[in-house]
């Protein structure tokens, strides 16, 4: 997994949010341009289609001043597909390191990032066709035959998103008066649903942490995060652990190895917004993998007599263990 360790930046709160916003779709795009070159390779590894998530705290109002984290996220995938200046100006700035964003060297975060972007050269045309379905305006739909979703698309092109939350009319209420109406789609099925089929056209997750717990994909490649790890360690390793399903070739859970050209696809880009969890997650990471102690407990082995007729799981050699 890759983690971005930015030093105190001298911008506002809402440029850096931009910044990590459009770092996160680049990231997401140069993956999906990695996968549809390397299609071969990526099927020999059993890599998926990468997949976009974003999961915030809050979805409705928790107090007067607040912003709920889904509706931001919302905002600036609108305003990405809106204001295509605004975009090029930030991917200018982030490919070329001039985002004020210093690592601990004093170098810009995003120096070493996007090579394959940089050397194949950027085509907004097709960012927006690979990552949003194409361009036109921005809607969003409450989904009739699928409780608690949201499909987004633009203009007339396929559901390139989908937004899975609990309380769907008091987010749609937050939408409205942020200007954003909601129409209704009474023909479609489930988009979360459709994210685990083959040749799923749903790019973009957003979500609470409702989706957290108990559901497994192995697209998860970018992930952005808001207000995400307060304190809250054990719910990071969950988040983290639905980008980190890798099956291997032949099913063997090994990776494709360095300078693979599909190595990137397994790699979990993480981007916070607004969340300080990165000191959190790599604190919880530590805790799981590096710190243990060994016990030695002495054992007084019994009833060694009986052992022989102890009955015991056996495999069928003649069988495929699968």
């Amino acid at each position: 997994f890759s983690v971005l360790n930015v030093k105190q930046a001298k911008i506002s709160e809402q440029e850096f949010s931009e910044i990590m916003f459009v770092a996160n779709m680049l990231s997401f795009y140069e993956q999906i341009l990695i996968f549809e070159k390397n299609k071969k390779k990526a099927k020999e590894y059993n890599l998926e289609k990468p997949l976009w998530i974003f999961v915030g705290t809050t979805v409705t109002k928790q107090k007067e001043k607040e912003q709920p984290d889904v509706i931001q996220i919302v905002e600036f995938i609108k305003r990405v597909i809106h204001d295509e200046d605004w975009v090029r100006k930030w991917v200018k700035d982030i490919l070329d390191g001039n985002t004020k964003l210093k690592d601990e060297d004093g170098k810009d975060v995003f120096c070493d990032k996007f090579e394959y972007l940089r050397s194949r050269g950027m085509n907004f045309e097709d960012l927006y066709k690979k990552v949003f379905g194409g361009k036109g305006s921005f809607g969003i739909y409450k989904l009739k035959n699928a409780e608690g979703e949201l499909g987004l698309k633009v203009g007339e092109n396929d559901y390139f998103g989908v937004i899975n939350i609990g309380d769907v009319s008091g987010f749609k209420k937050q939408l409205e008066k942020k200007g954003m109406s909601v129409d209704q789609d009474a023909v479609s099925g489930s988009l979360f649903d459709d994210i685990k089929k083959e040749g799923s056209k749903i790019n973009v997750l957003i979500g609470s942490k409702k989706f957290i717990e108990g559901w497994d994909t192995w697209r998860v490649s970018s992930m952005g995060l808001l207000n995400i790890g307060k304190g809250r360690g054990p719910q990071i390793i969950q988040l983290f652990g639905r980008g980190v399903r890798l099956k291997g070739k032949g099913m063997s859970l090994k990776r494709s190895g360095q300078n693979s050209p599909v190595q990137f696809l397994e790699m979990l880009n993480i981007y916070g917004i607004k969340a300080n969890y990165i000191r959190e997650f790599l604190e919880a990471i530590r805790k799981e993998e590096v710190e243990f102690e060994t016990i030695e407990i002495p054992v007084q082995p019994q009833h060694e007599e009986k052992w022989k007729t102890l009955y015991t799981l056996s495999k069928n050699e003649n069988k495929k263990f699968e």
